[in-house]
């Protein structure tokens, strides 16, 4: 071998390894910048998912906002139908209420309640007294105090009517148990609060009322309503 040979071989393998290095270097570094550009798009579009879930949350709480002040009662009753529970109490039964699943009837407006005859808190209820339902939905932040009547009722087709597994599990002996005892709530009056869930409005309205120092913040809207014909 020559001189000249065993210096272009000398080059050769002291380029090669070079060159293999900084390609690897590229590809570390463009495979990096990658994963950058992929979590900065993941981000952004997740962004935007939130933001599209915040807008609607807020176009549903304002369309319930409208409502309450279009037709409150129609409001309540919507409110209703969409809650697995509601605090209950009894006026001369007990101090405390107790939270309880209600059956709608709006076209009848009356309230079901399924229980039983030894419950601590209603089984006492015999010809009826006045009683009282507090109702709370966080996800369209809407409250509700209800007044009325409720009453023992005997009634076999509302039985069948909103009769479920549910209910079932509660009772051994299934429709036919003898301690099942239906409740009858008839709402006399009410007050509905509906406010805003979007801290951008939020913000503006604490903003602009300190500023202008001329009214309160628009966050929320507030009714009282009877619901005797």
């Amino acid at each position: 071998m020559t001189a000249c040979s065993a210096d272009w071989r000398r080059l050769y393998e002291i380029f090669i390894p070079v060159q293999q290095s900084r390609y690897c270097i590229f590809m570390a570094t463009l495979m990096h910048w990658e994963a950058v550009m992929a979590c900065a798009y993941i981000t952004d579009f997740k962004s935007q998912l939130d933001f599209k879930s915040q807008l609607e949350k807020e176009s549903a709480m304002t369309n319930v906002m409208k409502q309450i002040q279009a037709s409150p009662e129609t409001a309540m009753w919507q409110q209703l139908e969409n809650v697995t529970a509601v605090m209950l109490g009894v006026e001369g039964k007990d101090t405390f209420m107790s939270p309880m699943a209600p059956m709608v009837d709006a076209e009848a407006k009356t309230i079901w309640f399924f229980t039983s005859k030894d419950n601590k808190h209603y089984g006492s209820i015999d010809g009826g007294c006045q009683a009282q339902i507090c109702l709370a939905n966080e996800k369209d932040n809407f409250w509700a105090c209800i007044n009325g009547w409720i009453a023992p009722e005997n009634d076999r087709k509302v039985m069948e009517r909103f009769w479920s597994a549910k209910i079932e599990a509660w009772y051994e002996h299934g429709i036919k148990d003898d301690n099942i005892l239906l409740l009858a709530f008839h709402p006399e009056a009410a007050e509905l609060s509906c406010s805003t869930t979007s801290m951008l409005r939020f913000n503006w309205e604490i903003a602009k009322a300190n500023l202008t120092h001329r009214e309160h913040p628009h966050v929320s809207t507030q009714t009282r309503i009877s619901l005797v014909s």
